[in-house]
């Protein structure tokens, strides 16, 4: 989880969203993430798998892909972080003013 805060912290892409650790504020997504690989700590050989679901979704309940934001895979944190940032804004504004800093709370 460090690594990936890292990521979201360093990212230019994440500039403007804020990452709720835990907290009582309802979030517009969620993000699960699994790490294959990541006691082995060799180089390339690391898989980051991130899913990235709505909470609340406005799109009707039956349409296929209800409640997806996204999913995909990576090398490292740092590009897993970019990447649920970019779906993040891909989802909620694709003409998005990217406001300076993320913040995590």
């Amino acid at each position: 989880m460090n690594e990936f805060m890292e990521g979201f912290k360093n990212s230019k892409e994440c500039n403007g969203i804020t990452f709720y650790l835990k907290t009582d504020t309802k979030p517009d997504f969620a993000v699960h993430i699994m790490v294959s690989g990541h006691d082995d700590k060799k180089a390339g050989e690391q898989s980051w798998t991130w899913i990235l679901g709505y909470l609340n979704d406005p799109s009707p309940a039956d349409k296929p892909g209800h409640g997806m934001g996204g999913m995909g895979s990576q090398s490292t944190a740092k590009l897993t972080a970019r990447d649920v940032c970019m779906t993040v804004w891909d989802d909620v504004d694709p003409n998005h003013f990217k406001k300076p800093g993320g913040k995590i709370e």
